[in-house]
Order: C-alpha cells, then sequence, then structure tokens
C-alpha cells in the first residue's frame, strides 16, 4: 500500500505580495464589436438592418428589371443613326475644301504672339483700330484663304465623316477650324468697310452666316452652338459697321441686307438639336448599362460596373432623362421657354437616382442662343431699314410702323413673346448697341426690354435704339 502524500497546503499572499493585475490592450473596436454582440442588442439591431438593406436590393433589382438595356439599345441605335445626314456627292461637299484652307491660312498669332491683341476683340470698335499694320500683314497673308473660304461657302452641302456610334465621344476637330475662319472673315469684313469697300464687306459677311451652317449639319448641340458664335461674329461686325463705318449709299445698304439667310428658323433649330440630344442621351445611357464606363470628368467609380449600374440607377436615369426632353420638345414646338431642371423636378418629382441625366443633360442656356441670335438678326435688319429711311427722307422715323412695307414687311416681333419691336426715345448714346448685347445676354425667355427708355419704362415690348445721327449718312451730306 502506498503511503499517503502529504499535501501542503500554499501560503496565503498577502496585500503586499500580491501580483498586479493583468490588464489587456485596449482595442478601439471591442466597444463597438461588444454593442453589436451583446444579446441585449444584437437581435434587435442586426434584423432591422440586414431587412432593410435586403428590400432596397430587391426594390433597386425590380427598378432595374423593368428596363431591357439590349433592347433599349436596339431603339436608341436606331433613332440616333437617324439623326445622320445622308452622304453628299464628293463635288458637292464643302468639307474636305477646308483642308485646302488650312494649308493656306496663317494665324494671327504669327504677326503678333500676344494672344490679346487678337483683332476679334476689336470687332464691335471704331474701325479705326483695324488701320494697325499686323493686321493688315494679317488680311493680306490670308488673301488667298479668304478666297477660298468665299467659294466654299458658294457649295450647298457639307458632310463631315462621322462616327455616330460614338455617340458624344466622337471627335469634332473641324469646329475649331471652322470657327476660326469665321473670325478671319469678320476682320476681313470690318476692314474692308473702313476702307469704303462696303460691297466686299457685305461679301464677307454672306460668306460668314454660310459657313456657319456647315457644322450644323451634324445634329450635336456643340455643331449648333459653333454655327450661333460665327453667327455672332456676323452681327458684330454689322453692328460695327452701322455705327463707326455707316454704308452712305442705298445699294451698300441693300448689300448688307441681302447677306442675311433668307429663312431662319430658331424653333426648327432648336427642335433639331433637342431630338439628336434626346437619341444620342439615351444611346449613351443604354452603353453604360451594358458596357460600363460613361464620361469621365465627373462620374462615381460604380459607373465602370454595369451590373450595379443596372441595378441602382439605370431605369430611373433613363426615364427621367427622356421626360425632361420630351418636356423641352413640347415647350419648343408650343413657343414657350425651357424649363430648368430644378423648376422641372419641383412640378415633376422623381423616384430614384439620375448620375448620367445631372451629367449629360444640357443647359437650357444652350437652346436660348439660338433665341438670342433671331433677337440680334430682327433688331439689325430693322437698323438698316431705318438706315435706308433716313438716306430717302432724311429724317427719323416716329416708329417702326412707317417702314411698313416699303423698307420692312412688318414691324419685328419678339420670338416668344410676339412683342413689337418699338424704337427708344434715348437719343445719340455712345453705342446702342451695347445695351442691347447686355440685356440678351441676360435673356432667360422672358419679356425684354433692350434699351429702357424714361418715358416707357412702364409700356409693354422690347425696345431697339436708333443707330447715332452723328455717323449716319444724314450728317455726311
Amino acid at each position: 500500500m502506498s503511503e499517503p502524500v502529504a499535501t501542503v497546503p500554499a501560503p496565503a499572499k498577502t496585500l503586499d505580495a500580491a501580483e498586479p493585475p493583468c490588464v489587456p490592450r485596449p482595442d478601439p473596436l471591442t466597444p463597438l464589436a461588444g454593442w453589436y454582440l451583446r444579446p441585449r442588442f444584437g437581435v434587435v439591431t442586426l434584423l432591422p438592418l440586414l431587412a432593410g438593406l435586403t428590400m432596397c436590393l430587391l426594390l433597386a433589382l425590380l427598378r432595374g428589371a423593368g428596363q431591357d438595356p439590349h433592347a433599349n439599345l436596339r431603339e436608341s441605335t436606331s433613332a440616333m443613326l437617324a439623326q445622320e445626314p445622308p452622304d453628299v456627292p464628293a463635288a458637292e461637299n464643302a468639307a474636305a475644301d477646308y483642308g485646302k484652307v488650312g494649308a493656306l491660312y496663317s494665324s494671327y498669332l504669327t504677326f503678333d504672339p500676344n494672344p490679346q491683341n487678337y483683332p476679334i476683340r476689336l470687332l464691335s470698335k471704331d474701325g479705326r483700330l483695324f488701320e494697325n499694320p499686323k493686321i493688315v500683314a494679317y488680311l493680306q497673308a490670308n488673301a488667298s484663304a479668304i478666297s477660298m473660304l468665299k467659294l466654299i461657302a458658294q457649295k450647298p452641302h457639307y458632310k463631315f465623316k462621322l462616327n455616330y456610334l460614338m455617340g458624344w465621344a466622337v471627335p469634332l476637330p473641324h469646329l475649331g477650324q471652322i470657327r476660326e475662319y469665321g473670325r478671319c472673315l469678320a476682320i476681313d469684313a470690318r476692314a474692308k468697310a473702313h476702307g469704303g469697300d462696303h460691297a466686299g464687306a457685305a461679301a464677307d459677311i454672306e460668306a460668314l452666316y454660310k459657313i456657319a451652317g456647315h457644322p450644323a449639319t451634324d445634329p450635336f448641340l456643340i455643331c449648333g452652338l459653333v454655327q450661333a458664335a460665327v453667327e455672332q461674329n456676323a452681327y458684330d461686325s454689322i453692328q460695327a459697321i452701322m455705327l463707326w463705318d455707316t454704308p452712305a449709299q442705298q445699294a451698300e445698304l441693300e448689300a448688307y441686307r441681302r447677306s442675311f439667310p433668307e429663312k431662319r428658323d430658331w424653333r426648327e433649330r432648336c427642335l433639331r438639336f433637342l431630338r439628336a440630344e434626346r437619341a444620342i442621351g439615351l444611346y449613351s445611357i443604354d452603353m453604360i448599362a451594358i458596357k460600363g464606363g460613361g464620361p469621365r470628368w465627373r462620374t462615381p467609380t460604380f459607373l465602370d460596373n454595369p451590373h450595379l449600374y443596372s441595378a441602382f440607377c439605370y431605369a430611373s436615369d433613363r426615364r427621367r432623362f427622356a421626360r425632361i426632353l420630351d418636356d423641352w420638345i413640347a415647350s419648343t414646338e408650343n413657343g414657350r421657354p425651357l424649363r430648368d431642371v430644378l423648376e422641372f423636378e419641383k412640378d415633376e418629382p422623381f423616384n430614384g437616382p439620375a448620375v448620367m441625366t445631372q451629367e449629360m443633360l444640357p443647359s437650357t442656356r444652350a437652346f436660348e442662343t439660338f433665341i438670342k441670335n433671331e433677337l440680334r438678326a430682327r433688331a439689325i435688319d430693322a437698323g438698316l431699314a431705318v438706315l435706308l429711311f433716313r438716306l430717302k427722307h432724311h429724317r427719323d422715323p416716329t416708329a417702326l410702323s412707317e417702314l411698313v412695307p416699303e423698307f420692312l414687311e412688318s414691324v419685328p416681333e419678339h420670338p416668344l413673346t410676339h412683342e413689337p419691336l418699338i424704337l427708344s426715345e434715348k437719343k445719340n448714346p455712345p453705342d446702342p448697341f451695347s445695351e442691347l448685347k447686355e440685356a440678351l445676354e441676360q435673356f432667360r425667355g422672358e419679356r425684354v426690354r433692350t434699351i429702357p427708355a424714361p418715358a416707357r419704362t412702364e409700356s409693354a415690348g422690347w425696345e431697339f435704339i436708333l443707330p447715332p445721327l452723328n455717323s449716319s449718312a444724314i450728317k455726311r451730306k
């Protein structure tokens, strides 16, 4: 038998001999993890969160399932390709001739490297500024290019080869060239008018209008804005010629009036670009939903994943873009101003995100540019009619109705409000068109009062001030 082993009890530890307790290293996530894992709060918190996330995911999937991107893409592709202009014979196509102009053209920076001295900045100023030797040398060096541009302007068709399947990503290098050539023609018109060659200046302005229509053959909105910019050079030139180098012969004034396009339908122009923007925008949204990606200037990274975009954004994005463009098209057809996006959503709120709508939707100000140009064209035509009246009667008309029907078919009206153009009672301002241009810049589709006269501050209508008498043909006699 084994002897029992005596156990010796361990000596009791005194308080002084006690070892310090082990303190664990604090974990910053411990309180958060403990809060979620505590039995008291875990079930109450996790289940509603999981149920809410599941419901959101199901709603997103159901909303995305309501739109078939592949079926929509087939439809939007057909609608977009229908915007492409038809082919034209090579002999009638002005697009190839612009390359010849590029070989002949010399930039003004060759004569003056300071871009601040570019003569386009002088377009609305005194004609004596165009006597600058550098401007004279610039125009002399580009005489052949200007002659070629006038020949190109006589061709009725323009077709630049573009890949419409690229949507808004299609390269448009010819737009900058056409805008530069338009500036050259405007500078040449001012110089010729100051030198007394009003027939040559009117020919330059006529070529300006025709060249401006070439890029607008393609219905991209940027092409229409370049057209409007080139036309604005023509308006600036005529306005400045009326003020600083006023023609003294009836034939000269009539030449400037003939330089205007015979048909100007601002409403049809707006509708054409609005319909094209709708087709191209829906095509781009469909492509993003299928292949991912999108405009790279400011888009969330989740657009690179077509599945996420299709599930969470595609259906609401497409509906919102289409509804806004449809509203703008209907407004233009009915002669109403375009509603701003914030105003539209206030009246017709949407459900769901619309990331690409915010990125791709054009500004309403872009389409107002066409209305501004029409306002300027009608005011300038009335101004030329006033000069013709002065030349014949040696006095100012008391109202524009006095010019009808000899010099005007009818009193010009505002394109949207149909208010008649009236003559201002303000006499001999330093630049009667300065306030007109300022008012047009602030135009938002509302009633316009271009030159407010003190005696007519309460009257309706938009106003046009007479060119100053001290530069008219009356004072020259």
